[in-house]
């Protein structure tokens, strides 16, 4: 199986990360303040505001998830990995598409996917021959 890349849209890339990077320059700034003026735990302030800055930097936000050899994974650092090939079945209700496994439910939000992505994860239902049960908004 090939690599399955689910995009954000455009229009949601801007705003999970807004104020990401100045949440980071603050915290860094903070700690110049703490060790110049009081001297105390500026140093932990100074790191987690480099920490912040460079978790912000390191993950993409132009990726919701990616789905390879059927294992699901979103694009977080501490994400778990789940085979989305052992579902029993796939629900379908308000454009969210819920993966239903033994223990659990995957659920993936389609309002922040561009189409290509949610063709993409039509096709990998129908290719792993999963059970789809479409639920009617009223």
């Amino acid at each position: 199986m090939k690599k399955i890349v689910l995009h954000t849209k455009t229009e949601f890339q801007k705003t999970n990360t807004k104020y990401a990077k100045y949440v980071g320059i603050f915290w860094f700034l903070f700690g110049v303040v703490d060790v110049v003026y009081i001297n105390s735990m500026g140093w932990f302030y100074m790191g987690l505001g480099v920490f912040h800055y460079a978790l912000y930097y390191s993950i993409d936000y132009t990726i919701y998830a990616t789905i390879e050899n059927g294992m699901y994974k979103q694009n977080n650092w501490f994400a778990s990995k789940t085979n989305l090939t052992k579902a029993k079945y796939v629900k379908k209700f308000a454009g969210d598409i819920t993966f239903v496994l033994h223990n659990k439910e995957v659920r993936i939000g389609s309002q922040m996917l561009n189409q290509e992505s949610i063709d993409a994860v039509d096709q990998f239902i129908q290719q792993n021959e999963i059970p789809c049960e479409i639920i009617p908004v009223r």
